[in-house]
């Protein structure tokens, strides 16, 4: 309906406009003129109100979504962390997230010594990570459900591959072998990644100013 005042308002300043250019008698041309300028100002004044509503809109639907999704990717992403910091300690367990972030995801440039020892205290809490998952599964699928192409491609893309991570996940046949270590490991950390993108592209697009 916007839309549609708008081309309107339009159409009428420049009918106008071309309806004044053509009249020879000055009152009536300055007459003309004044009402094609007050049509052009309409137009441009719904255009500038709805461009600005349309970013409110956006700006308060992104923040409900974030508020949908924030507390089950914090709890998450809290548990990981404090789980491997134990283990690894705060400037050992960054130093191996920053090799895994530099290789674009690839667990093989951590030490074996490392990875193993990853494994270990993931896969001792396998139970809790599932459930994690779960509750990320729902929350993620009615986040892809709400979000859509329109609203931002790239939020769709990050939700769709945590999805895709966690499918991963649940696949793997624990076995006693490097290459089913190493693929879960990586599950794990690749999910934690993903979400990540997720609620910082929810923070970008809404400016929601939060840790």
């Amino acid at each position: 309906m916007k839309k549609y005042l708008v081309l309107t308002a339009f159409i009428l300043f420049l009918v106008i406009g071309f309806i004044a250019y053509c009249v020879q008698d000055a009152f009536f041309k300055h007459f003309l003129i004044s009402i094609s300028i007050t049509f052009f100002s309409v137009s441009v004044a719904i255009l500038v109100i709805n461009i600005y509503l349309e970013k409110n809109k956006r700006k308060n639907a992104i923040a409900s979504l974030f508020g949908l999704a924030n507390d089950s990717m914090v709890e998450y992403h809290n548990y990981f962390i404090a789980l491997v910091i134990t283990q690894f300690g705060k400037t050992e367990f960054y130093d191996i997230w920053r090799s895994y972030l530099e290789s674009h995801g690839d667990i093989k440039v951590l030490k074996p010594n490392d990875r193993t020892k990853l494994f270990n205290v993931l896969k001792d809490n396998k139970e809790v990570f599932s459930n994690y998952f779960s509750e990320l599964e729902n929350t993620l699928l009615e986040l892809s459900t709400l979000v859509g192409w329109d609203l931002d491609p790239n939020l769709l893309k990050y939700i769709l591959d945590s999805r895709r991570a966690i499918r991963n996940f649940r696949n793997i046949h624990l076995i006693d072998t490097p290459e089913s270590k190493n693929s879960y490991v990586s599950a794990i950390m690749e999910i934690d990644l993903n979400i990540d993108f997720v609620r910082e592209r929810l923070k970008e697009l809404g400016k929601i100013e939060i840790d």
